[in-house]
């Protein structure tokens, strides 16, 4: 299924996903896109960074036959009582455009995800409202106790996680004991999801939602 396309986010839905977890970067005349990468390169054949293309341009991209969505259109297109998790790949410079676009009242949840702390920080005062967590690379468990009061200060959500062995229960009883949620990414094995849910893990985000959902269904 090809990634960040509206077709696939239908295949989750229809899955029975809660929700889904997207890309978003800003085109040169600033509409918010959805797409994983920085470039066109390795998804639609383009070298063209996003950054650079204008949103006209970006709609002849295609991604194994589909077009590239703008944020707008996923969430119009989302169920109503869904979940969408917008991951935020561009800077601060993106902010502004992404409230305009989320601020418009829709029937979905909707919470930020990103990589700069700085950004991160910046949107929950650009955002007010939206629930904003920061992702955290596996190998960041280690510093576990700052990332943790730097959530707090910075009234973060949560945590989003990147799997890893030494991602266990004590990390997520140390995540709720500071009041915020712990996400995990990418998680396609079903015994480590049940694993992570037998741990307290709140979200698992996947690329099969259909197989994690029969097997956890099943009371694994």
């Amino acid at each position: 299924m090809p990634e960040n396309t509206l077709v696939s986010f239908r295949a989750a839905w229809q899955a029975g996903a809660d929700g889904v977890e997207l890309d978003v970067h800003l085109t040169a005349d600033g509409i918010p896109v959805v797409f994983h990468d920085h470039d066109g390169a390795r998804l639609a054949g383009r070298p063209q960074s996003i950054a650079a293309t204008s949103w006209a341009e970006l709609q002849t991209w295609r991604v194994r036959g589909e077009p590239v969505p703008s944020l707008a259109e996923v969430l119009d297109s989302a169920p109503d009582g869904s979940r969408v998790l917008v991951e935020v790949k561009a800077g601060r410079e993106a902010l502004v455009p992404l409230a305009s676009v989320l601020r418009t009242p829709r029937p979905v949840h909707l919470g930020l995800l990103g990589f700069d702390p700085m950004v991160m920080a910046e949107a929950v005062s650009v955002l007010p409202g939206i629930p904003v967590s920061l992702n955290v690379e596996a190998g960041e468990v280690n510093r576990l106790d700052a990332l943790l009061a730097l959530a707090v200060r910075s009234r973060w959500e949560g945590l989003s996680f990147g799997w890893s062995a030494v991602l266990d229960a004590s990390v997520v009883r140390a995540v709720h004991g500071a009041g915020l949620l712990c996400t995990v990414w990418t998680v396609n094995d079903p015994i480590v999801a049940a694993s992570l849910r037998a741990a307290g893990v709140d979200r698992c985000i996947t690329d099969d939602p259909a197989r994690l959902r029969e097997f956890l269904d099943r009371g694994h």
